[in-house]
């Protein structure tokens, strides 16, 4: 009964086809989903701009721009260029207690264990009993404290090739409440 005579069967067609060929250029409304925010996010663009630049300069396609003093290939900042590093809110010393609740809650969340050391003679100790552990269960290893080129290379001689990646680590210190290093973080709480 509702069918459409043959002579409007034509229009129809051809309204239909109007109203989904203009569908795709209606504006979507839709905004991103936030899935976490510590609170302390940071712009992406100051990361983007060297790579836009370099790419803007090379043209698209597999080029590389010559490094400037103080990066290396790809981009890396030079480590002789970002020393001392230092981290006024963390000290070598003793773990007094575990992490705390709102704490223990974030690192369940937590993909694989990393610890936080620094090069002085405690941090070395302790990263050379625990190594064999540190390499098994492939734990990123974060240096908060390097004051010079030799110290890092004391400590890399020391990690028998577990990675290690100098930060500053304020952020971690207010993050996790963290006073003191060398400290291992897992899904459990710290350890030292």
């Amino acid at each position: 009964m509702n069918d459409p005579s043959p002579a409007r069967r034509p229009w129809l067609c051809l309204l239909t086809l109007v109203c989904l060929w203009g569908l795709p250029s209606l504006p979507v409304s839709a905004g991103p989903v936030v899935i976490f925010d510590s609170g302390q996010t940071v712009p992406l663009a100051p990361y983007r701009a060297p790579l836009e630049a370099e790419e803007a300069d090379s043209g698209p396609g597999l080029t590389t721009s010559p490094v400037s003093p103080g990066q290396s290939p790809g981009g890396v900042v030079d480590l002789a260029s970002r020393l001392p590093l230092t981290t006024p809110a963390l000290r070598p010393g003793r773990l007094a207690e575990d992490a705390r609740g709102d704490v223990l809650e974030r690192l369940q969340y937590l993909p694989r264990p990393f610890c936080v050391l620094g090069t002085d003679r405690f941090s070395l100790q302790w990263l050379v009993t625990h190594r064999a552990v540190l390499r098994r269960e492939q734990v990123a290893c974060l240096v908060v404290e390097v004051p010079d080129e030799a110290a890092y290379q004391r400590l890399q001689q020391a990690a028998e090739g577990v990675p290690l990646t100098p930060i500053p680590g304020e952020d971690l210190a207010a993050q996790f409440g963290l006073s003191v290093y060398p400290v291992l973080i897992t899904r459990e709480g710290f350890e030292q």
